[in-house]
């Protein structure tokens, strides 16, 4: 129905939508998704933030080793 108004602000979104149509249902299908993706850039981010202020590369990436790594390796 929207795609028939004459509203066009949803012209883009329903562009979006015609494209990816056809890769909706592998999703279903196979369960394969982006969580370990999306988990690793909010780790990333999460610890850009901490890091803020830190003047030495070293540092930040000392930082981000044990953000990701964890403190595991030193129990």
């Amino acid at each position: 129905m929207v795609n028939k108004s004459a509203l066009g602000c949803f012209d883009g979104f329903i562009a979006t939508l015609e494209k990816c149509k056809p890769y909706f249902p592998y999703y279903f299908k196979q369960r394969k998704n982006s969580n370990f993706v999306e988990g690793l850039i909010n780790k990333v981010k999460v610890a850009t933030r901490r890091c803020y202020g830190f003047a030495a590369i070293e540092t930040i990436f000392q930082r981000f080793f044990l953000d990701f790594q964890g403190l595991e390796i030193y129990a």
